[in-house]
């Protein structure tokens, strides 16, 4: 089939961005027909030696990693779970999908073994995030260890398996108000409730530590169009272009079909 639809079909199923395929061809001519119609898609022409292609990937350093977590282990398994998920959600409403999902988050400040995976997330999630800030494993430990910052980490599971640590939240306590520094979520994890559910652990945070006002920042890019209207559903008020805010007292809709336990 055609390879354009074909990558579209691949991303797809395992509910990634195009931009994090790499499609390798010895055709000049199927390396410009992707080039043109997908250029968020890294091309790799084949050499005629083959036996060159392990170094023609070793130099271009795609598949390098800085660190290894669990979740990567766990990565093939995550493909499975979702393909079953997909199956279920085509027989049913979306309200039957949601509930039989039987969906749990626990929420805790990040630990120390979950330092690299944080990093990880935060450097790699591109579509719900709202400020893209990037923070090295160093930088995030240090701010761990800051009292005006918590770092949340969501991991959640359903009946059809782990999805791992998907979300993290760095919050700042700026006397006033707690200001969302960071707020992100694996694309995996999207769209379950899971996004709501997790904000409103960012809504406890701000009660823990005496404060009735959640500031947060959506800096627009070109990859994260999905988040742009999350703060203002979820009832948060535009303050200017990159700045929204909530009051703790004003109502909210109510967060559904996600147990959630705090740690």
């Amino acid at each position: 089939g055609d390879k354009v639809q074909s990558i579209k079909d691949i991303a797809k199923t395992l509910n990634i961005g195009v931009d994090s395929v790499v499609f390798l061809d010895d055709s000049s001519f199927e390396i410009d027909n992707i080039r043109t119609r997908l250029p968020e898609v890294v091309c790799l022409h084949v050499p005629e030696d083959v036996e060159l292609l392990p170094r023609v990937l070793e130099e271009n350093r795609l598949f390098d990693q800085l660190s290894f977590s669990e979740e990567d282990c766990k990565r093939n398994a995550g493909f499975i779970a979702e393909k079953e998920r997909k199956q279920l959600v085509e027989n049913v409403s979306p309200e039957e999908f949601q509930a039989s999902l039987e969906l749990k988050m626990m929420v805790c400040r990040v630990a120390p073994a979950q330092v690299a995976r944080v990093a990880q997330l935060i450097n790699k999630t591109n579509q719900f995030n709202l400020t893209t800030r990037r923070r090295s494993d160093g930088e995030v430990l240090s701010l761990s260890g800051d009292a005006q910052y918590s770092i949340l980490t969501a991991t959640v599971s359903d009946r059809f398996g782990d999805y791992g640590l998907v979300g993290v939240a760095i919050l700042k306590d700026c006397d006033t108000a707690i200001e969302v520094d960071s707020f992100l979520l694996s694309c995996r994890a999207l769209g379950r409730g899971v996004e709501a559910a997790f904000m409103e652990q960012v809504f406890e945070e701000a009660r823990l530590r005496g404060r009735d006002k959640v500031r947060a920042f959506f800096l627009p890019t070109q990859k994260n169009a999905v988040a742009k209207s999350f703060l203002e559903t979820f009832g948060f008020h535009r303050i200017d272009d990159t700045v929204f805010e909530i009051k703790l007292t004003e109502e909210r809709a109510k967060v559904v079909g996600v147990a959630t336990v705090r740690q």
